[in-house]
């Protein structure tokens, strides 16, 4: 590819076509690892959100599988919506990236000190340069974008989810006790009940 469009522009100065057509094959290897992480960040947060519900419920209370159950749908549902939002951000990102465009002073500082040490041709020193650039520019923008669509608009949006998601009514039907646990505990109040009648008739007598 240099050896075709070598002559395009000035001496030593590479024509933009040049640079593009060796950028591609780096620009197509972002878009896999990008989306892979969002869906790890999604399981992540899903995972770390349903151990906190487990833990903060008493283990010992009858309707909190069902209770789990119910809050998990929401979270679920919140989390899976913020991945599909945050991985249209990402595809917008990789296309923004598609063209080669940097004004960072950085990149003529990392070309600089390439030259110095390897003599590699100025343009794949500048290809390296700039891939260095897009590299950091990725991490830092999909780190924003991580906390903009999961946090901002993720966890800090289900809060108010949660409390509308569910009427008194509701709760108070999640929460009621499973019919077996409600005949048990009516039993154990009739024996107490009668222990208590049957103690109170020894006192008398």
């Amino acid at each position: 590819i240099i050896d075709e469009n070598y002559g395009g522009g000035l001496p030593n100065f590479p024509t933009s076509n040049i640079v593009q057509q060796l950028y591609q094959p780096c620009h197509k290897k972002l878009e896999e690892p990008c989306k892979q992480l969002v869906a790890y960040v999604a399981k992540y947060m899903v995972a770390c959100l349903e151990y906190i519900l487990k833990k903060v419920l008493p283990a010992e209370a009858s309707y909190k599988d069902a209770l789990v159950h119910e809050i998990s749908k929401i979270v679920k549902a919140t989390i899976e919506k913020s991945k599909e939002k945050c991985l249209e951000s990402v595809q917008q990102m990789l296309e923004m990236e598609e063209r080669v465009f940097t004004v960072n002073p950085q990149y003529m500082k990392t070309f600089t000190e390439l030259k110095k040490s390897e003599p590699e041709n100025d343009t794949l020193l500048g290809l390296r340069s700039y891939c260095s650039i897009v590299h950091a520019r990725i991490v830092d923008h999909l780190s924003q974008l991580c906390v903009y669509w999961f946090v901002r608009n993720g966890l800090l949006a289900l809060d108010k989810k949660l409390n509308t998601a569910f009427t008194p009514a509701e709760l108070l039907k999640i929460m009621k006790d499973l019919p077996i646990v409600e005949q048990k505990r009516a039993a154990l109040k009739r024996s107490i009940d009668s222990m208590e009648r049957a103690l109170a008739t020894a006192e008398e007598d």
